[in-house]
């Protein structure tokens, strides 16, 4: 959300607002918006590994409902990284 009609007020910074599943907004960081864990779940979904970064994108997009330039930054920022996941049944650690 930008703020680019203020009258007579300080500027305010632009902010990055989520909805849920309830339609109601929430303020968000843009790099927690998609967080490394769910890009790494998404990767073992697509069976581990894929050539490029457009199967995983397009996985991200679907999942979240988000744009491709959101998915690419998530996949950007989670690259080159190790993440530990844990579940009731599993521990894994996933290379992206």
């Amino acid at each position: 959300m930008n703020f680019d009609k203020v009258r007579h007020g300080p500027e305010h910074p632009s902010i990055l607002l989520e909805r849920d599943a309830n339609f109601c907004h929430h303020e968000a960081e843009e790099n927690t918006l998609i967080p490394m864990s769910l890009v790494a779940e998404l990767l073992l979904d697509i069976g581990g590994k894929c050539k490029g970064k457009a199967p995983l994108a397009k996985k991200i997009m679907e999942f979240i409902n988000c744009g491709r330039a959101t998915a690419y930054r998530a996949i950007e920022a989670a690259e080159d990284r190790t993440i530990r996941l844990s579940g009731d049944y599993y521990s894994t650690m996933v290379k992206i």
